[in-house]
């Protein structure tokens, strides 16, 4: 079900919202019923949607939206999308620190961004290239872009050029 998110898609900036409102515990139904719109929209009913739609948002309590709204990230493919791109900033973290660099590096929505791209973390903060959640389609393509983010927040955070050609 990926095909909802395209880069710079409104599914894809409702997502982010839900995604970061689980996280960090203040998820809205506002997103949700976007999303389900959307969703509907585009024929992709499933029972989460249904049940977002046909109730009155004002009385769901904070557990329904929560549940609610991680049942849509799961049947858009969210979740999957996601697993992707965390797998690839893993493997890229290994070569970094393969290379003595000591970073933990992870991928996040951040709070100043509301576009629905994510940024690369690394050591307390953000940056790099913004990553479309759509990225995760390919697992290929996803190690690719996060090794571009990566290259970038890694230089900000060593002041240095990094990778060095081995070869110099």
């Amino acid at each position: 079900m990926y095909s909802i998110y395209q880069d710079g898609s409104d599914a894809g900036r409702f997502a982010a919202q839900i995604y970061r409102g689980l996280r960090e515990g203040d998820l809205g139904a506002e997103p949700i019923v976007e999303l389900a719109c959307l969703m509907e929209e585009a024929d992709l009913r499933c029972p989460p949607v249904r049940e977002i739609l046909e109730r009155p948002a004002a009385e769901l309590t904070s557990k329904e939206v929560a549940r609610i709204g991680r049942d849509l990230l799961t049947a858009t493919g969210f979740d999957q999308l996601w697993a992707t791109l965390e797998t690839a900033v893993k493997v890229v973290e290994g070569d970094v620190r393969a290379a003595g660099i000591d970073v933990v590096l992870g991928i996040t929505f951040p709070n100043w961004d509301d576009s629905g791209c994510a940024r690369v973390a690394c050591c307390g903060g953000y940056g790099g290239p913004a990553i479309w959640p759509s990225s995760g389609r390919d697992a290929g393509a996803a190690l690719v872009e996060i090794a571009d983010a990566v290259q970038d927040v890694v230089m900000e955070h060593i002041w240095e050029v990094w990778p060095i050609c081995p070869e110099q």
